[in-house]
């Protein structure tokens, strides 16, 4: 019997209800905004071209196609490849320590 009466005075809820309405002027002020529009640029012409999907798809497909070709064409050896690590190794350089190593985690006092 409860949802019977809840029912009811949802239905009862939509008999106020009305259409709404626009403000008078707003067709007007909409033709106004349309006319005034500023031209085109560059930009906006370019901006627009790049918002398409398929030309953003493409741009991505041919980047990845690009590094595709770069890693299968270089011939780095792996020897070559130790010879870069060891030469970039600083492990004794004060840069490298992380920042576990600046606290003392064994001291209990503040």
């Amino acid at each position: 019997m409860d949802i019977k009466n809840k029912i009811e005075a949802t239905l009862h809820s939509l008999d106020g209800m009305q259409r709404a309405t626009a403000s008078p002027y707003l067709f007007t002020r909409l033709q106004a905004h349309l006319q005034t529009r500023e031209p085109e640029n560059f930009w906006m012409m370019t901006g627009r071209l790049l918002n398409r999907p398929v030309v953003a798809i493409g741009a991505m497909l041919i980047l990845i196609l690009l590094n595709f070709a770069i890693v299968v064409k270089s011939d780095v050896s792996d020897t070559d490849l130790k010879s870069i690590a060891t030469a970039t190794n600083y492990g004794n350089d004060l840069l490298s320590t992380n920042i576990l190593s600046n606290y003392d985690l064994e001291s209990t006092q503040p």
